[in-house]
């Protein structure tokens, strides 16, 4: 397996698509509509799985957690799966857009419910560095609110 940070997206200098072709390998897709982690290079040839993986730190821990180690895990006989658990939302959080999956950085609080952190997108690596779980936002979903039961993936 070859895994690639950086140069999968769809930018002037994201390449990883382009010369993995001429390697002889088949894209099998190129993108997931998750976020952060949207831009993802599958492809396969010559015998060797790839991964064109995201560049910035927040998609590329995502993509590994939530795609690269349950394939690998899969490689090996097992059948992985995130820890996800319903934990209660500790106040109302909204989005604009709801086409994709979000994972929003989040920390457990004393009284068992899940806060938000402020997050600015896949590049805030220090929201990644204070997070302690991850809420899930569904497809479809624009807001979570306080006190219902959320997926809460729990990293600690």
């Amino acid at each position: 397996m070859v895994l690639i940070c950086g140069g999968s997206s769809a930018g002037d200098f994201d390449y990883v698509p382009e010369l993995l072709q001429q390697a002889g390998c088949s894209i099998h897709f190129d993108s997931m509509a998750t976020q952060p982690g949207k831009p993802l290079t599958f492809a396969s040839g010559n015998g060797v799985t790839c991964f064109g993986m995201p560049g910035n730190p927040v998609s590329t821990f995502m993509v590994m957690e939530t795609i690269v180690k349950p394939f690998l895990y899969h490689a090996m006989g097992h059948n992985y799966r995130l820890p996800v658990e319903k934990i209660k939302m500790g106040r109302n959080i909204r989005r604009r857009k709801a086409a994709r999956k979000s994972f929003v950085p989040a920390s457990l609080d004393p009284n068992g419910t899940v806060m938000p952190l402020e997050y600015h997108g896949s590049a805030h690596i220090h929201a990644l560095a204070h997070a302690d779980a991850w809420i899930i936002f569904p497809i479809g979903e624009t807001e979570l609110k306080q006190d219902a039961p959320v997926d809460v993936w729990r990293l600690i």
